[in-house]
């Protein structure tokens, strides 16, 4: 089977000097990274990483380094708070053609529920209820409402792709990440992981796809390391690896037939 690769690389320009005013907004479909320490009353950090497909080859993916993004916004001792807490959301969009099949679908992250999880394997748990569209469109708006919160007035571009956000702006990180609407897993409790390195080196949460009237589709783990450097992990489901070894043995069946015919000829 052929995957299709993909761009996961933070724009450049994270060192841009701090505008007072945003001209970034998120675009569709891209996965928006946002980190709250608002315990302390700091701002929220929002973060456009691009669009992370589902079909995607196994591998690490480098989303970029965001140290000084994070020093600039909670401190030099950001790696060691205990309240600083971070997830991912991102929507395709509502795409309702003629006959009412909806296409669209939410990507949003849950915390891991141990921090002894290897990257790239679920350790989260997720509803294995089917979504409602109402559900779907409800949350999708609320990630509609979060992409567009990069431009606005009160935002700050910290980069390329970067803000800084009041957590009291309407569609904030903060204010997005509620559980008093139909969808519940774009919800503080799930998609919200502490920055608690695991083992010392990394924290995260897994990538889940959301789409109407199917299961929750675990796709992938982004995690943090305290160096700052963001990463994307996808390791192939151990039915992926059962195909892959079907195939192999299969082909070496092929092989062993083909040698034994020519011997005979």
């Amino acid at each position: 089977m052929k995957f299709n690769k993909i761009a996961l690389s933070v724009a450049a320009g994270l060192a841009l000097a701090a505008s007072s005013a945003s001209a970034f907004t998120g675009s569709l479909n891209d996965i928006v990274v946002g980190f709250t320490n608002s315990y302390a009353g700091a701002t929220n950090l929002e973060v456009d990483v691009g669009q992370l497909r589902q079909n995607v080859a196994p591998g690490s993916y480098n989303l970029g380094n965001i140290s000084s993004l994070l020093v600039n916004t909670y401190g030099a001792s950001w790696a060691n708070s205990s309240d600083l807490a971070f997830g991912a959301a991102g929507w395709t969009g509502s795409l309702l053609p003629a006959n009412g099949d909806v296409k669209s679908s939410n990507y949003v992250t849950a915390g891991w529920l141990t921090t002894n999880g290897t990257l790239g394997v679920q350790n989260s748990a997720a509803a294995a209820a089917a979504l409602p569209t109402s559900g779907l469109n409800s949350s999708g708006g609320k990630i509609t409402s979060l992409y567009n919160a990069m431009g606005d007035s009160s935002a700050t571009l910290v980069a390329a792709n970067a803000v800084t956000l009041p957590t009291a702006t309407a569609a904030s990180w903060d204010k997005s990440n509620t559980s008093n609407f139909l969808f519940g897993k774009f919800d503080a409790s799930l998609t919200t992981q502490l920055v608690s390195f695991n083992n010392g080196s990394f924290a995260a949460a897994d990538l889940y796809k959301f789409s109407p009237s199917v299961a929750p589709e675990f796709l992938g783990t982004i995690s943090l390391d305290t160096l700052g450097n963001l990463t994307y992990t996808v390791i192939p489901e151990p039915s992926t690896y059962a195909m892959i070894l079907g195939v192999a043995t299969l082909g070496f069946a092929a092989i062993r037939r083909r040698k034994q015919a020519n011997l005979l000829a």
